[in-house]
């Protein structure tokens, strides 16, 4: 659904605690949330029973479109903690307190009309993002072969990883997609070199959950190691079907077996880590770093293997 397309059939009237300073001046002040009346808005509230579906999509996207991430279940039309949580942010990004993640569907104009996620608030959102269960939407756990066709997809929804990957990392997730008949969609891909960015007067700042980041004329241009540099590595969801492959799976652990015959020398994949997400690279240990990091027993013995079929361990 395009965000131009969303069709707000409430009356557009604001909660007074959660109005940002920004919104227009003559928008009318309106009553509180104690003194609405049933009719005076839809509440849109989170958990089940699942409710306002419709509603809750239109929320969804408001939010997606403003930098306020739902997470992997994206716009499903289920107020869940992603939603939850992404609602939450918005209100501390401006200003708003009270009412944790409560919110009305005349509301939603609203974020349309605010300001984009802080920094912060998207880290925050990726990380509750991979620390979550997602078991909805699963493909079976005890497949070891896919139903997908091979197909890779760059959809870098990174804001500063959103660079392609290199022809030689899409040659190998291609080749080990097609082996083991999974689809790939990579979340993460390449970021402007270290080297460049330095050069170019890129100054750095920490975000929250601690790793320096690289600001160039007002833009965050890259982040953290420099795996990422032109495109050398990816982070990806690994897709069977409608489902995600989860992680420590059968299948899964082909396909990261599958990678490394391929030509992959590096990665990682820990529930603690991206949940199911995975991260492959093109430089294992040549930078000094590890091959392997923060991952599962199953994702490392898998990895193992595709070395040990390669004549590489």
């Amino acid at each position: 659904m395009r965000f131009t397309e969303l069709k707000i059939n409430e009356k557009l009237t604001f909660d007074k605690d959660i109005q940002p300073a920004s919104f227009d001046a003559d928008v009318a002040e309106p009553t509180r949330p104690e003194a609405r009346s049933e009719g005076s808005g839809t509440k849109l509230t989170a958990g089940k029973p699942y409710r306002n579906k419709e509603a809750v999509k239109q929320l969804q996207a408001a939010l997606e479109a403003m930098g306020y991430s739902t997470g992997y279940t994206g716009i499903d039309g289920l107020y869940g903690p992603r939603t939850s949580a992404a609602v939450a942010l918005w209100k501390q990004d401006h200003g708003l307190s009270g009412g944790g993640d409560e919110i009305f569907a005349s509301q939603i104009p609203a974020i349309l009309r605010g300001k984009r996620a802080s920094s912060n608030a998207a880290s925050d959102l990726r990380r509750i993002d991979r620390q979550m269960p997602t078991s909805r939407n699963m493909a079976p756990a005890d497949i070891t072969r896919g139903e997908g066709s091979g197909r890779v997809t760059q959809a870098q929804g990174s804001s500063i990883r959103n660079l392609p990957i290199s022809a030689e990392l899409e040659r190998i997730i291609a080749a080990a997609a097609e082996q083991v008949g999974v689809d790939v969609t990579i979340t993460s891909g390449g970021q402007m070199p270290k080297r460049e960015a330095e050069s170019r007067g890129a100054t750095t700042w920490k975000n929250s959950s601690g790793q320096t980041v690289w600001r160039l004329n007002g833009r965050d241009v890259r982040i953290g190691s420099t795996r990422h540099d032109n495109g050398q590595a990816a982070d990806m969801d690994v897709m069977s079907g409608r489902g995600q492959v989860a992680l420590d799976t059968p299948l899964m652990n082909s396909f990261v077996t599958a990678l490394v015959q391929n030509g992959a020398k590096g990665g990682g994949g820990g529930h603690g880590y991206m949940g199911n997400r995975i991260h492959i690279d093109v430089i294992g240990a040549a930078q000094g770093g590890g091959e392997t990091w923060r991952s599962s027993n199953q994702f490392n013995n898998a990895f193992r293997l595709g070395q040990r079929s390669r004549g590489t361990v």
